[in-house]
Parts: structure tokens; C-alpha cells; sequence
């Protein structure tokens, strides 16, 4: 990925598209299920940000906000894996009661 993110060739949002598509999508797989601690939100955001800050070449010392950092790359922040937790909820509890998923959450 160093090549990618370093490729001058590349515009910075295909590079974000890139992300998006492979790293992104890898890191969040599942993320439904996940319990959704603040610790693991924050784990997550970590790289994320720091993924986003090398496709931008930012580096130490130089710094700017993740929010700016967001708007850049048009991302949203890890805080939507509950929104993402929550749909998943609401399609889970309208399948039929005898469906394996839908037991499992109500599974004791």
C-alpha cells in the first residue's frame, strides 16, 4: 500500500476510493456484531486516521484536526459502526423467529 499512498500518479481520491474499497471494508467486516466499546471505536478511528493521514502525506510535525482531516477525504468518523449495529438490529428482528440469526440474538 506504501506505493499506492506515495504514487504521484494517483489523485487523492482514487487513493481514498482505494482505501475505502480495501482496507476500510476488511477492517469494518463484521463490525455489526462487534460489542461496540469506546476503546475499540477509538482503536479503530486510530487507524483509520492514521491511514487517511499517510494518503494525504501528512506527517509529524505537521498536523491538522480529524475533523479537517475527514472533510478532506470525505469520511465519516468510526462513531458510525453503532449506526451500522443498529441497522443490522432492525433487519435481523423483522426476519421470520425460527431464522438462525434471529436467534442467536436473543440467545441466552
Amino acid at each position: 500500500m506504501k506505493n499506492i499512498w506515495n504514487s504521484k500518479q494517483l489523485s487523492t481520491n482514487i487513493k481514498v476510493r482505494i482505501f475505502n474499497t480495501n482496507i476500510k471494508a476488511v477492517l469494518l467486516y463484521g463490525a455489526e456484531t462487534w460489542r461496540t466499546t469506546t476503546i475499540i471505536i477509538k482503536k479503530v478511528q486510530v487507524c483509520i486516521n492514521s491511514c487517511l493521514r499517510k494518503i494525504l502525506n501528512i506527517h509529524w510535525p505537521d498536523t491538522i484536526s480529524n475533523n479537517l482531516l475527514w472533510e478532506r477525504t470525505n469520511q465519516l468518523p468510526a462513531e458510525k459502526i453503532r449506526n451500522r449495529r443498529w441497522k443490522w438490529i432492525g433487519h435481523t428482528l423483522r426476519k421470520s423467529s425460527n431464522c438462525i440469526t434471529r436467534q442467536a440474538l436473543t440467545w441466552n
